[in-house]
């Protein structure tokens, strides 16, 4: 049988913590500076604008063939994403503007896809239009839900350990979910309702992750005094 770590092999973890310590401080430090001085790169969900479903048929597209059509119209920011893989031949297009716009900016997409594409050679399955309005709404509903959600992991996490483990618990919590956000923020990478959704269920497998080590640390502490 394979075994990638041999038995009775022994890391020494504790040794090194101080590197890995301030290598985290710095990641926290760092991701909070960028958050707060540059923000995120709100998506098309929370800055309000048009969102279009198109799938081809049979003419085979590629994303940059999408995005220089859109460079046509007269909006703001497009992005152009390609659903599954290669072989789906469905885009969707994320197009900002400000409300009275929408409508004008909906309908100039779709005639740039009727002069550029033959009739019939696809298909425009959905057309989302969200208002600035509705979209701050929407990014102060993420907002408010992260920070339920994380209000609620650390009560369990207070409750679920005393108090030699329950600092450190909610600390490596925290690390996990600021950390991400930098990255987002540092990157300017869209942040995106579904982004909400990827920080929340990275938060929940944090708390699983550092749960189950604490657990076994307690258990060892217990038996070795």
């Amino acid at each position: 049988m394979f075994t990638l770590i041999k038995p009775h092999t022994n890391f020494n973890f504790m040794g090194t913590r101080k590197l890995w310590m301030t290598l985290s401080a710095i990641m926290i430090l760092a991701s909070i500076i960028v958050f707060f001085t540059h923000g995120l790169n709100y998506g098309v969900d929370f800055r309000g604008g048009v969102e279009i479903s198109v799938r081809f048929n049979d003419t085979k597209v590629t994303s940059q063939e999408i995005r220089t059509l859109m460079k046509q119209v007269e909006s703001g920011d497009v992005q152009v994403q390609q659903f599954a893989s290669d072989k789906a031949n469905e885009f969707l297009i994320r197009v900002e503007g400000s409300e009275k716009e929408l409508n004008k900016i909906t309908k100039e997409i779709q005639d740039k896809l009727e002069l550029k594409y033959p009739k019939g050679s696809y298909e425009i399955r959905k057309i989302d239009i969200v208002g600035p309005k509705v979209g701050k709404e929407l990014k102060l509903s993420g907002i408010y839900s992260l920070i339920y959600a994380m209000i609620g992991i650390f009560i369990y996490i207070a409750i679920r350990f005393d108090y030699r483990f329950a600092p450190g618990a909610v600390i490596a919590t925290l690390h996990d979910i600021i950390v991400i956000i930098g990255v987002f923020a540092i990157t300017r990478t869209q942040f995106t309702l579904s982004t909400v959704a990827a920080v929340l269920t990275v938060a929940g497998y944090s708390v699983n992750d550092t749960v189950v080590v604490y657990d076994r640390i307690r258990e060892t502490v217990a038996k070795q005094k």
